[in-house]
């Protein structure tokens, strides 16, 4: 996250450079404009990946926890250099299965694209919406924070700006009224949530198997999908080592609970195969403790 005034001005000056530069002078910069934050990123994901991957051998932890800090350098500069993502020689983005969002959407009720905090997150409903689909969502309380500065705040703010207007969308807040979300389903049009969020003050949650825990989420999207009948479909990012940001998307289970199911289950599959991607691991040990009664 930028912080000071002087990281916004360097980042912003290294957005300018032509093609996909940015991108990959990102975890150079960001290891020395954030060092003690990259150093403790990284000593910290790699003491998780050595506790929930024993059988890794140690050269191989120590990539992953570069690979995470070299994700976070790549996301930090894509909210700087957003507008430029989704373009064919800056950050290309390669959509595998439009024709199954298209398909959900001929019921006429809406779809709700459930998203993790996987890889590269904003690229998903970016693409999604490249294609010709616009794309609102459920985001986060920015204004309510009182751990953000305001330089974080208006970074925050511009960022989501910023995608909304990419996405040809607009974000509601969580703490918002859902019936937006609502109506809006019921005129056809598509939402992102995202299913494995941290929210310690919902009532009501259910939970996952997620390596070899039990991961309890919030059931809002359950709730909205049951009542809108709209239809769901996972979106993940992946980013390649060329660069390029592939994108899938994958049809779920009409049953709003057994569709949740499916996306955590995916997700672990996928977090077992790249470990750096799961942004979450920090948060894990409050999202594996048991709700109260």
């Amino acid at each position: 996250m930028i912080r000071t005034p002087q990281q916004e001005r360097i980042y912003r000056l290294a957005s300018k450079l032509p093609g996909r530069w940015p991108w990959r002078l990102a975890p150079w910069l960001y290891r020395r404009t954030h060092a003690a934050e990259a150093r403790s990123t990284e000593d910290a994901v790699h003491a998780l990946f050595r506790q929930h991957f024993p059988d890794a051998g140690e050269a191989t932890v120590q990539a992953w926890a570069r690979q995470h800090v070299n994700l976070v350098a790549y996301e930090l500069m894509d909210a700087i250099a957003l507008r430029r993502v989704g373009r064919g020689g800056d950050i290309p983005l390669k959509i595998e299965g439009i024709e199954k969002l298209q398909r959900g959407l001929q019921a006429g009720h809406g779809a709700i694209i459930i998203l993790t905090h996987f890889d590269r997150i904003l690229t998903g409903p970016i693409a999604v919406a490249q294609a010709g689909i616009p794309v609102s969502s459920l985001t986060m309380e920015i204004d309510e924070n009182n751990q953000l500065s305001e330089l974080e705040k208006a970074y925050f703010h511009r960022k989501i700006s910023t995608f909304d207007d990419m996405t040809g969308g607009t974000s509601v807040k969580r703490n918002r009224s859902v019936k937006k979300i609502y109506d809006s389903l019921g005129l056809g049009n598509t939402w992102t949530i995202l299913a494995d969020a941290w929210h310690p003050e919902a009532k009501a949650k259910r939970g996952h198997p997620f390596l070899g825990k039990t991961l309890y989420l919030a059931t809002g999207i359950e709730r909205i999908a049951a009542h809108t009948q709209a239809a769901l479909l996972h979106v993940t990012s992946f980013t390649e080592p060329d660069g390029h940001v592939r994108v899938r998307i994958r049809e779920l289970d009409g049953d709003p609970g057994r569709a949740v199911d499916q996306v955590i289950e995916q997700l672990e599959r996928d977090v077992r195969e790249r470990p750096w991607a799961w942004w979450n691991w920090g948060l894990l040990d409050e999202m594996t403790k048991p709700p109260a009664a």
